[in-house]
């Protein structure tokens, strides 16, 4: 559900208002706030009590915003309070309301609004709902009317509800109504009924006992009181399983120890452990003993919102006495199956995921079991938060501390810690203290690597998994004079996976240049991240398989990509023209079909070379005009102008066919080859680029649009982001892309060029009202509002965005929620709200009608309806 501009607008103030003004407000400019109160995503509070001060059709105008109701219990809660009819009349439609929420309205129904019984009433309503009804949220509001005032209501909740299953507390309190609500005769007519007598078993005595005077009221009364304590509880999570879903929140706080001694004594049902898993206030120690070992319990865990503890990795405790059991052996051989082992990582992904930084430490997961799903998951973590990122860092100092006290720059007890990792139960500490000690005694002397793989294909980009993944990320963590070392005992894949998967270290670039033989720069090549002045120094070894590597670079710029691709060599000295790397030209003629292999031939397309082309055109298709501009250059380039239009596929778009043809017919070819250049370079450009990614339908792989080499300068493309804000999914990509500026990852919305230069001026120290002043803001519809940004920075305060900046509309379209902020400071806002228009109608009514087209700042606007309001006063 989306606001209209108004509506986001308008909502800070009516946030601050007073439910009186608004009430007037509502009478006075009702076109206004219709929208906001039927389909806005927030409805204020203060508009809320308006409305029901109101107690018109508003109410049930309010509570039919289906959006709204779904989105917030606090107002689904408010409206329950109210016990408002027109509120009851809508709660039919909406599985969105609980039972505890559902009951608590009809509990506070008032018996003497004739609104609840008339004809089409709500109470009418519930006398036709069956408790056997197909539908379920309408069962669930009958079983809520067991609270109700109305004794015919609630006796007909009580026979539906009794036939298809309630709880004892909730038969206790239905008699108990029909008693408190004047009619003791029903209950007794009821009691007269053999199959409503066998369904409340012994509890029929009382509430025949109940409708004979006050004593055995009081009775019932203690019965209810029992029934819904932590006794009861316990008694209805085993005997009444099926309700617990709906039952379960009408209880305030458990006695979570009484809860967990009866789970260890006779486990729960599943429907009951997930009821109770998923309440917000389940302890953390808890989830462990209600979860681990039951069926489906990943899934569980997966499901909750909540940061998860490192406990949910413990076994389920029981306090039955056990024999003593053996000390484990760490290192010893797992008894559990593969699939326990997958559960541990998922387990462990879930706790990562969740809780780094919040409810686990770096700390504690090199205490964690087993050390190679620790190691595992650790290594593929994305760390988005602050605290995540502190707590990654901290995880992987103290990990590359251990690899350096533990293993150095040992192979033998590199090569233990290898073999061993996989089968490991151990912690990471203390697989690394086993690793040590092992080979202190000789083991891992042997000069063959554990699970020796060979390096894989060019087009293959594989990502290690299980013990190989691990392991990647103990290497990782190891300084740059370990890794180098152990460099010639690693077997191909490993050295793979550490030059091309792991961190980039600066070190390696000098290490590699010097290195005989050619690996380590064709491994180092063949990264997606090296920095701009790795790439030159790379291209300068005029080394093909080097080469081949680098064409897929970001940092490489257009001419250096082109001269790449068609052999112009780097070094000095050079002037022939560089061969394809035959290895790589034997792996991408091969005939690749496959999409996600497609994409490593994508910038081939510019080489020229009549083999590679003959591939690229079999197996890519070039929709793209940047690629077809390309295409035409590289054959003019390496091949030459004649023949150039036969050798142009027919499905080439005119555009590009028709100004080759055109080039080609010049006098001055170099001209011509200039020419062509500009416009394959105009096509690979970022404005181009930045154009591409806005195009939802085609080319959603961003893979694809690096591999085909468009000139890749953050700046411009932030530019172009902020003058035309990129979709919101290209912007999730952009921010995995480790030098992605902060602006693009935040989705900072649509900036002008004078909100840019603001910006920069708030940057660089210039008073902040003054800048403010004379800048205009754009909406923040497209994405977040750089002054709100620039807030959070604290380049500008709260008070002065709010009194400087302008339009007003936009400023209040980004400003928080009432009470966001710090609770013992004065909001401005809320200041200005109380000063201008609190007790006067008429400038509230002026202040919301002016706003979409008010061209001033926030505090000129409201001075300006408070103003005008005397004048129509």
């Amino acid at each position: 559900m989306i606001d209209t501009p108004l509506a986001a607008g308008i909502r800070p103030l009516l946030e601050r208002g007073r439910p009186e003004d608004l009430r007037q407000l509502l009478e006075r400019a009702p076109d206004v706030l219709k929208p906001l109160l039927t389909s806005g995503r927030v409805v204020p509070p203060a508009l809320v009590e308006a409305v029901l001060a109101d107690d018109g059709p508003w109410v049930g105008m309010l509570a039919g915003n289906d959006g709204a109701m779904g989105a917030d219990p606090a107002l689904r809660a408010r409206l329950a309070a109210s016990g408002h009819p027109l509120v009851a009349a809508q709660v039919f439609h909406m599985s969105c309301w609980q039972l505890p929420e559902l009951r608590a309205m009809m509990a506070a129904a008032d018996p003497t609004d004739i609104r609840w019984c008339k004809e089409r009433g709500p109470a009418r309503d519930l006398l036709k709902v069956a408790g056997s009804s197909a539908h379920e949220h309408r069962r669930v509001v009958l079983r809520a009317a067991l609270v109700c005032p109305f004794s015919d209501v609630v006796g007909h909740a009580l026979v539906e509800h009794l036939l298809t299953g309630l709880t004892r507390a909730e038969r206790l309190r239905g008699m108990e109504s029909l008693v408190v609500h004047g009619d003791p005769a029903a209950l007794v007519r009821l009691l007269g009924i053999a199959e409503v007598r066998a369904a409340l078993q012994g509890d029929a005595e009382l509430g025949r006992a109940a409708a004979q005077g006050p004593a055995g009221l009081g009775e019932l009364r203690a019965a209810v009181r029992a029934a819904e304590g932590p006794e009861g509880l316990i008694d209805e999570l085993y005997e009444s399983p099926g309700s617990v879903r709906h039952t379960l929140p009408l209880r305030g706080t458990l006695n979570w120890s009484a809860v967990l001694a009866a789970h260890q004594d006779r486990s729960f049902e599943p429907g009951v452990l997930e009821a109770l898993v998923t309440r917000t206030d389940c302890p953390d120690d808890a989830l462990a003993v209600l979860c681990v070992g039951r069926p489906h319990f990943v899934e569980l865990l997966d499901g909750l919102s909540r940061p998860l503890p490192l406990a949910v990795l413990d076994k389920p405790r029981t306090t039955r006495p056990a024999a003593p059991a053996p000390i484990p052996d760490p290192g010893a051989k797992p008894a559990t199956s593969a699939k326990s082992a997958g559960t541990a990582k998922q387990l462990l992904t879930l706790v990562v995921r969740r809780g780094l930084g919040r409810t686990v430490s770096g700390a504690e997961l090199l205490a964690a079991r087993p050390a190679a799903a620790v190691l595992e998951v650790m290594g593929a973590v994305s760390t988005a938060g602050e605290e995540e990122r502190d707590a990654m860092t901290d995880f992987r100092d103290r990990l590359g501390a251990l690899v350096a006290g533990k293993l150095g720059d040992q192979p033998a007890a590199w090569r233990v810690v290898r073999r061993r990792l996989g089968r490991f139960q151990g912690s990471v500490a203390e697989l690394l203290d086993d690793a040590a000690a092992r080979a202190a005694k000789g083991e891992g002397a042997d000069s063959s690597w554990p699970e020796a793989a060979g390096r894989p294909g060019f087009s293959e980009l594989l990502s290690p998994k299980g013990a190989r993944a691990a392991f990647l990320t103990l290497l990782d963590a190891a300084g740059p004079e370990i890794q180098w070392s152990l460099l010639p005992h690693l077997d191909d894949r490993t050295l793979y996976e550490l030059l091309v998967l792991g961190t980039w270290r600066p070190e390696w670039l000098e290490r590699a240049l010097a290195a005989p033989g050619h690996t380590e720069q064709v491994l180092l090549a063949r990264r997606r991240d090296l920095p701009a002045g790795a790439v030159t120094a790379l291209a300068a070894l005029d080394d093909p398989a080097v080469n081949a590597g680098l064409v897929y670079q970001r940092e490489l710029g257009w001419e250096e990509r082109l001269a790449l691709l068609l052999g112009v060599p780097f070094g000095p000295g050079r002037t022939e023209r560089l061969p394809m790397d035959a290895e790589v030209l034997a792996e991408l003629s091969g005939g690749i079909t496959r999409r996600d292999k497609k994409v490593w031939l994508a910038p081939w397309i510019a080489s020229g070379d009549p083999e590679m082309l003959e591939s690229c055109l079999h197996g890519v298709s070039i929709s793209s005009q940047h690629l077809q501009w390309r295409f035409a250059l590289g054959i003019w380039e390496r091949q030459g102008p004649d023949g150039l239009m036969e050798k142009l596929p027919d499905w080439f778009v005119d555009k590009v066919r028709t100004a080759v043809a055109a080039l080609l017919k010049t006098s001055d070819r170099d001209d011509a080859l200039r020419q062509l250049r500009e416009l394959a370079k105009e096509a690979g450009s970022v404005k181009q680029l930045a154009r591409r990614m806005r195009q939802w339908n085609t080319d959603r792989d961003l893979g694809w649009l690096l591999a085909e080499g468009f000139v890749w300068d953050w700046d411009a493309l932030l530019a172009e982001h902020l003058a035309n804000p990129l979709p919101d999914y290209r912007l999730r990509e952009l921010a995995e892309l480790d030098d992605c500026p902060w602006m693009l990852r935040d989705k900072v919305g649509r900036m002008t060029r004078s909100e840019q230069k603001a910006h920069q001026k708030l940057l660089d120290g210039q008073p902040a009202a003054k800048v403010l002043a004379k800048v205009a803001l754009s909406d923040s519809v497209s994405g977040a509002s750089w002054a709100e940004l620039a807030v959070g920075q604290g380049l500008i305060t709260r008070a002065e965005l709010l009194g400087s900046a302008k339009p007003a509309r936009f400023v209040l379209e980004a400003a928080p929620a009432a009470g966001a902020g710090p609770a013992a400071e004065e909001e401005p806002l809320a200041t200005l709200v109380r000063e201008h228009l609190d007790g006067n109608p008429e400038a509230w009514v002026l202040a919301v009608r002016m706003m979409p087209d008010f061209v001033g700042s926030v505090p000129e606007l409201l001075e300006t309806a408070a103003l005008a309001s005397l004048a129509v006063s």
